[in-house]
């Protein structure tokens, strides 16, 4: 259960994005916006917005979660906090400074609202009025490093400028210090450059319609800058789990950026070449918001020479990155889809095989329809660990895709077919653990350590049936360790059919896939098997920006008691998840 500790920080980050994002309604208010060119461009429906009542509002409601934000420490016995510690600190049971920061900031903010209402406003003269309005740039400050000093924990620890839940309150600052430079360049110099800046944060979803001469929206890759040979492209999405046995939960928050610089001023056979900087968080993996030793967030962090119109004919990369078997997450979009991952695949995870990884890849297309993917990687999680391990070399993966048929402009048949070889060395302290295929429940386990060999196969086949398209795929993994001579056998087979495709009734996509995993040591077996039956649905009207995902699973368990945990033989399971994206979720 969260507790109200939890809460309270919850409401102060809250606070401090709404108070930040009224600064730059403030901001944007003190400038002749309307009449920029920028601005007229817009949709109809953000110019019609009132800026004025926007900052109005955003102000009660920061002041809102100001207020929630201490008094749900009244309710939180460890704490020993008492009212008249609120509202004057100097006896506060905690870091007394950083408390009285906060206090200031609510006063500070209580004060403002004070002077905006229009019968106090009526006796100040302009000047007046307006020192006192400009005390919430520093009320914002105040509470923005409030949030960066105090412990949220509330037990005096050091300050950790890494820790995820420092994050929020950092990049605020920065937002606001950022605004700040501009919003004073154009107070001194009566320039307008700081109006796109503020408008970027307020009005993304209308670069889409209208474009400045650099920024456009992308619905399949999201928002773009493009200047000369340089670009820019950042993405984000989120899903939300519900299950009925289970809290619901953020399963991915992630954000994303790909910076595409320059091509190189030489040629390699005809082809141009450029380097790529790229990276993924997910916020909620990795203790997001919650106290932790690193910053462990990282999905990717890798740097690559590549080629400058299309890196699946080569590519060098060196970083953080997930493995080339992992399939989906190796997207650049962030358009990752749900079901298409295999359960065993998934469950090699427990030994840290495949998922992210540390270390060097290389991809090339080594002929008109076949493409080499191999790798030396560190399995352990690199950065997401707290004891980071980068020997690169402790992963060896080589895997040949063959594209035996591809679209063309009267066809969308398409056949690809993929053939993968893995060996990770030094595997120690793991059990190779058996989970559902929706809630994660740990069904059983066995030791699993030594040396890892993996084959892998997998086969997708796409066409249509009149104008609906459908999708045949299966993956095979075979995986030995070689301190139990453990075998590791199973794969998935699933086909996915899309009923239509309209902008009035969105885009609904079930599908049925049958899962088996197989368990067998030098004295136990044990097997699993799940048959799902779901649906995708991308909502109408939205582009295929939201959708939901229901998903229903019949579990079959049989072997060992020595290896499954579980008793029940037979159970279901339920799932209904939204996600919300900044790029189309397609499926086909």
């Amino acid at each position: 259960m969260i507790s109200f500790l939890t809460l309270s920080n919850y409401a102060g980050l809250i606070a401090t994005c709404i108070l930040t994002f009224n600064i730059l309604l403030g901001m944007l208010l003190g400038t002749v916006y309307r009449r920029h060119s920028f601005w007229k461009r817009l949709a109809k429906k953000l110019k019609n917005i009132n800026i004025y009542n926007l900052h109005n509002s955003t102000t009660y409601a920061a002041l809102t979660f100001v207020l929630i934000h201490p008094l749900l420490l009244l309710f939180e016995p460890t704490t020993k906090f008492k009212f008249i510690d609120i509202i004057f600190p100097i006896n506060a049971p905690h870091q007394k400074l950083f408390i009285a920061l906060g206090t200031l900031s609510m006063f500070a903010i209580i004060m403002v609202i004070i002077s905006t209402k229009k019968s106090v406003k009526k006796k100040m003269n302009y000047r007046t009025w307006k020192n006192i309005h400009l005390i919430s740039y520093g009320t914002t400050f105040l509470f923005i490093i409030h949030g960066i000093m105090l412990d949220p924990q509330l037990k005096d620890r050091a300050v950790d400028l890494l820790d995820t839940e420092k994050l929020v309150s950092e990049i605020c600052a920065l937002i606001l210090i950022t605004a700040t430079i501009f919003r004073y360049q154009y107070h001194i110099k009566s320039k307008k450059k700081i109006i796109s800046i503020i408008i970027i944060f307020i009005s993304l979803s209308a670069f889409g319609q209208n474009s400045s001469n650099h920024f456009h929206y992308d619905p399949d890759s999201g928002l773009q800058f493009n200047k000369g040979n340089f670009q820019w492209t950042t993405w984000a999405f989120a899903e939300r789990l519900f299950s009925p046995n289970q809290q619901p939960a953020w399963r991915r928050v992630r954000q994303g950026m790909e910076f595409l610089f320059p091509s190189y001023p030489f040629t390699i056979k005809g082809n141009k070449y450029r380097t790529s900087l790229f990276y993924e968080v997910d916020f909620t993996d990795n203790n997001f918001f919650k106290a932790s030793k690193r910053f462990k967030i990282w999905e990717n962090l890798f740097i690559s020479f590549q080629n400058a119109k299309n890196p699946n004919k080569f590519r060098i990369l060196f970083g953080e990155n997930t493995s080339i078997l992992s399939r989906e997450d190796n997207l650049s979009s962030g358009n990752l889809p749900t079901i298409n991952r295999s359960l065993i695949l998934e469950q090699h995870g427990s030994t840290n095989s495949f998922g992210t990884q540390w270390g060097l890849q290389f991809q090339s297309q080594v002929g008109k329809k076949t493409f080499l993917q191999m790798s030396l990687q560190d399995n352990r999680g690199s950065l997401n660990q707290d004891n980071p391990s980068f020997q690169f070399w402790n992963a060896q993966t080589i895997k040949i895709t063959q594209s035996i048929l591809q679209p063309t402009e009267n066809s969308s048949e398409k056949l690809n077919i993929g053939f993968a070889i893995d060996h990770t060395g030094n595997i120690t302290n793991k059990n190779f653990i058996l989970t559902s295929g929706i809630d994660n429940v740990v069904l059983g386990s066995t030791p699993a350590t030594g040396d890892k060999f993996t084959l892998e196969n997998n086969l997708d086949y796409t066409n249509t049936i009149g104008r609906h398209f459908f999708t045949i795929e299966y993956e095979a993994i075979y995986s030995n360790y070689s301190d139990q001579n453990l075998n590791v056998a199973g794969g998935y087979g699933q086909l996915q059919f899309q009923v239509w495709d309209k902008k009035q009734f969105g885009n609904l996509v079930p599908f049925v896939r049958y899962d088996i995993v197989n368990l067998s040591n030098q004295t136990a077996t044990a097997t699993e098997q799940a048959i799902k039956l779901g649906i995708n649905y991308n909502l109408p009207f939205t582009n295929k920006l939201m959708s939901f995902h229901l998903e229903y699973a019949h579990h079959l368990l049989n072997g060992s008691k020595t290896i499954l945990t579980k008793t029940d033989k037979a159970f279901d399971e339920l799932r209904f998840e939204i996600r919300i994206n900044a790029t189309r979720y397609l499926r086909f």
